[in-house]
């Protein structure tokens, strides 16, 4: 039988990691992080990664059995499965693919551009934090790269973030392109 509220939680879980909507297992993992009555591994709240990984390749979730070390082929368990087995294929499909990034824990709203801008002297992705000054903090972007002439020089967020607003005013995308998004609204 299902035990709500966590097999709702895990079958979101594997939909979402079969639909690409989480890239890696450590996204999925976050999120059964933030469920709090889903079962923890650590007494800090916390899930193995290899808790992750077991849960992503069981097949018993699908309302099937096999154990082929026993010589038991796939066959219907008598159990009602969370996802299909469609969604489990796909799983599997997507854990022997080749390794994504996961995504950066610290995106957030306060620095938008942190690491798609670049660096006008190494070129490597600048990096953003609050500096704390006497009486409030400031935020800035910065280069993070050591043996950089610009390493660690300070570029106001508003003014950077203005002058890339700038930039983006004048850009046109070409004709070309109106063509292919329109294609692509009708085609969705």
């Amino acid at each position: 039988m299902r035990d709500e509220p966590n097999a709702s939680i895990l079958q979101e879980a594997f939909e979402s990691y079969a639909s690409g909507r989480f890239e890696t297992q450590v996204e999925v993992k976050r999120f059964l992080e933030r469920h709090p009555s889903f079962p923890k591994d650590l007494p800090n709240g916390e899930i193995r990664n290899q808790r992750i990984h077991d849960l992503l390749t069981r097949m018993v979730y699908t309302g099937h059995v096999e154990a082929p070390n026993w010589g038991v082929g796939l066959r219907e368990g008598k159990h009602e499965g969370i996802i299909s087995l469609e969604t489990f294929e796909k799983i599997q499909s997507r854990l022997q693919s080749t390794a994504r990034a996961p995504a950066r824990k610290d995106i957030n709203a306060d620095f938008p551009l942190r690491g798609f801008i670049l660096c006008n002297d190494c070129s490597k992705p600048l990096t953003a934090c609050w500096s704390q000054g006497k009486n409030r903090k400031y935020p800035y972007y910065w280069c993070a790269t050591k043996g950089c002439v610009s390493h660690r020089k300070s570029i106001n967020r508003d003014k950077l973030e203005r002058e890339f607003e700038i930039i983006l005013q004048k850009l046109e995308p070409a004709e070309t392109m109106f063509g292919l998004v329109k294609a692509m609204f009708k085609d969705a």
